[in-house]
């Protein structure tokens, strides 16, 4: 039972430094790659993808016949309520250019919006935790962008 248990964490292991770069990856490659048994791998990622094992996010979906999996790091994740509170000013702002005609559209501001979003998303990427220690880190909702107030 121990050497099950260290043989399963290493597969772990190996899955995660081999893929989670945040790509979509066929189970066939992850198998193949890991020279792992089928169902030790999918063991593992069944696990990674509903308790997030090995500090990591797991996600699954079926294409074709098979399934792919796209795995990143936990530490990188941002609560979709930070999200949607630094971005619905710069939206608010795009939807009224958005609406506004040729002659009194601002494209100096839509640059400028632009900008402010390229900034968070570097700002993220950067971040080591993004939401360490929060309650709703673990928060995986999704919540749509209200145009207006």
């Amino acid at each position: 039972m121990v050497t099950r248990h260290k043989s399963a964490a290493r597969l772990g292991n190996q899955i995660k430094a081999k893929f989670c770069d945040g790509q979509w990856h066929a189970l066939k490659k992850i198998v193949t790659a890991t020279d792992a048994p089928a169902q030790d791998v999918s063991s593992t990622l069944d696990r990674m993808r509903r308790w997030g094992t090995y500090k990591t996010k797991c996600e699954r979906r079926k294409v074709g016949t098979e399934y792919h999996f796209r795995l990143s790091p936990k530490d990188k994740q941002i609560s979709v309520h930070e999200i949607i509170e630094r971005l619905t000013p710069i939206l608010r702002e795009l939807e009224v250019q958005g609406r506004a005609n040729a002659a009194t559209m601002s494209p100096p501001t839509v640059r400028i919006m632009t900008a402010k979003i390229q900034k968070l998303l570097e700002e993220w990427a950067e971040r080591p935790t993004a939401d360490q220690g929060t309650r709703r880190a673990a928060t995986h909702q999704h919540v749509p962008f209200k145009g207006k107030p």
